[in-house]
C-alpha cells in the first residue's frame, strides 16, 4: 500500500507508547471525545474492516521441549473424567432434577469444547498450557454427576485437596533454578512459567476452601472438584518443566538471580519514581504538550500506569521467592521505560496527533504489525522477546475489540483509544530489543 506524505507523517510521528501488561480500563481519560474537535472522517464499516487485518500470532514456545506423550496424558485425563457420564438420554434416567441434569451436561460440553481448542494450538507447550481449562470442566462435570447419582460429598473432595496442598508445598520447598552458563536467560523464561503455574495452583487450592454461598451440594462438589483439578494441572505442568529444565543444565542460579533482580531494581528506581503517576494530568505533564482530543492522553496515562505496575511487581515477587518472575517484571519495566522515552520523542516531533480518517487508524495498526515482525527477526534472545511481544499483540487485539464494539456508536472515542493501543504495540515492539539486550547483559 502506498501512502501519501501526510499519511507517512502520521505514522512516523504517531506510533508510541509504553506498557507491560494487558489493556487497562479507560477510566481517567475523560477528554478523549471532546466535542470541540473535528470528527474523524470514517464510517463504522470502514473502521470495523480494520479489525479484519490479522495481527501476528503469539509464539508459545519454551527453550525446553514438551513431548507429545505429555500432551496426550492431559487429553487422556479429560477423557477419563468424562467417561462415566452417560449421554443425554442416560442422564434423564439417572438424574430426575432438570436443573442438575442440565448443569452436568453443559459443563461436560464446555470440557469437550476446550479439548477442541487444545487441538488447534500450534505447539506442544501451548497445548499443555491450555489443558487446564478442559481438565477443570471435566472434573466439575464428573464430580457433579457423582454427587447427584452416588452421593459424593464436599468432605471427600476436600481430603484430596489436603493431599494436593502437601504436594504443592513439597514442590515449592525443593525448587532450585538450574540452567547453563551460556544461556541464563533460558532459565529465566522456563522458571517464570514454573513460578506462574505454582502460583496458579496455590490460588486454586486456597480458593477451594472458600464456601459457595447458596450453592447446592451438587454445585459445591462440582466447584471443589474443578478447583482441585485446575490446581493439579498447574502443579503437574510446573513439575514437568522443572524436570525438563534440570536435564538441560546443572548450574544453580537462585542466589545470582536474586542479586541481579535487586541490582536492576535499584537501577530503575529513579527513572520510575519520576513518572507523574499522581499528577492531575499525567499525560500532559509527561509530554509537556497538549493531549486533549488525541491518542496522547490514553497513551501517556496507560504507559505510566503499566510501567509502574511492572516495577512494583518486582519487590512483591522477590519477597515471595518468585525470582524468575521478578526478573521478567524488570524486563517489562525497562521495556516500558524505554517505550515512554520513545513516546516522548515522537510527541516532541508532533506525533500521536488526532487521526483524520480510517486510513490513519489502519496505518497505525499496520505499523504495529511491522514492528512486531521486525523485533522477532532481529533478536538474539528469541524466547524472551517472543513472550514479551505477547503484550504488543494483546494491545492490537484490545484495539480491535474496541472498534468492533464501538465503531458505530462512539466512533471518535473508539478511534482515539484504538490508535493509542496500536501505537503502544508498535512502540513496545521497537523498545523491546534494546531492553532485552540490557536485561541479558545484567544476568550472571
Amino acid at each position: 500500500m502506498t501512502l501519501d506524505r501526510s499519511r507517512r507523517r502520521f505514522l512516523e510521528r504517531g506510533v508510541a507508547f509504553g506498557a507491560t501488561i494487558g489493556t487497562v480500563a479507560l477510566a481517567g481519560c475523560s477528554s478523549l471525545d471532546e466535542d470541540d474537535h473535528p470528527a474523524v472522517d470514517a464510517t463504522g464499516a470502514e473502521l470495523t474492516s480494520i479489525t479484519e487485518i490479522d495481527p501476528p500470532e503469539r509464539l508459545e514456545e519454551l527453550p525446553v521441549d514438551v513431548s507429545d506423550e505429555r500432551v496426550e496424558e492431559g487429553i487422556d485425563r479429560v477423557e477419563t473424567l468424562l467417561e462415566p457420564i452417560p449421554g443425554p438420554a442416560g442422564l434423564v434416567e439417572e438424574i430426575p432434577n432438570e436443573a442438575v441434569r442440565n448443569y452436568v451436561d453443559e459443563t461436560r460440553k464446555r470440557a469437550r469444547d476446550g479439548l477442541e481448542d487444545v487441538e488447534e494450538e500450534p505447539t506442544n507447550y501451548a497445548r499443555l498450557s491450555s489443558l487446564g481449562s478442559p481438565r477443570r470442566r471435566a472434573a466439575e462435570a464428573e464430580a457433579a454427576y457423582a454427587a447427584a447419582t452416588d452421593g459424593l460429598t464436599p468432605d471427600e473432595v476436600e481430603e484430596q485437596l489436603a493431599d494436593l496442598e502437601d504436594e504443592l508445598s513439597g514442590t515449592e520447598s525443593e525448587l532450585t533454578r538450574f540452567g547453563t552458563d551460556d544461556e541464563p536467560q533460558y532459565a529465566v523464561v522456563v522458571y517464570s512459567v514454573v513460578e506462574r503455574e505454582l502460583d496458579t495452583a496455590g490460588r486454586f487450592v486456597e480458593n477451594a476452601y472458600r464456601p459457595m454461598l447458596g450453592a447446592s451440594t451438587v454445585e459445591a462438589v462440582g466447584d471443589l472438584a474443578s478447583r482441585y483439578e485446575r490446581a493439579t494441572a498447574s502443579l503437574e505442568e510446573a513439575q514437568y518443566l522443572i524436570d525438563r529444565q534440570a536435564e538441560v543444565g546443572e548450574r544453580a542460579f537462585d542466589d545470582e538471580f536474586e542479586s541481579a533482580a535487586s541490582a536492576l531494581l535499584t537501577d530503575l528506581e529513579e527513572s520510575v519514581e519520576r513518572l507523574p503517576l499522581e499528577s492531575r494530568d499525567p499525560a500532559e505533564e509527561l509530554f509537556d504538550a497538549p493531549v486533549e482530543g488525541t491518542p496522547r492522553e490514553w497513551a501517556g496515562e496507560s504507559a505510566i500506569r503499566r510501567t509502574r505496575s511492572s516495577y512494583d511487581d518486582v519487590s512483591a515477587r522477590l519477597e515471595n521467592g518468585r525470582l524468575a518472575r521478578a526478573l521478567t517484571s524488570l524486563h517489562a519495566a525497562e521495556t516500558g521505560r524505554r517505550t515512554i522515552e520513545r513516546l516522548r520523542s515522537i510527541v516532541d516531533d508532533g506525533g500521536l496527533e488526532r487521526p483524520e480518517d480510517a486510513d490513519d487508524v489502519r496505518g497505525a495498526k499496520q505499523d504495529a504489525i511491522d514492528a512486531i515482525r521486525t523485533a522477532r527477526g532481529e533478536t538474539s534472545a528469541p524466547y524472551l522477546v517472543d513472550r514479551s511481544l505477547g503484550t504488543a499483540i494483546s494491545a492490537i487485539r484490545g484495539g480491535d475489540r474496541r472498534l468492533e464494539r464501538d465503531a458505530d456508536r462512539s466512533s471518535d472515542r473508539a478511534v482515539l483509544y484504538t490508535t493509542a493501543e496500536y501505537a503502544y504495540a508498535a512502540a513496545w515492539a521497537r523498545a523491546l530489543p534494546g531492553a532485552t539486550e540490557w536485561f541479558v547483559d545484567a544476568l550472571p
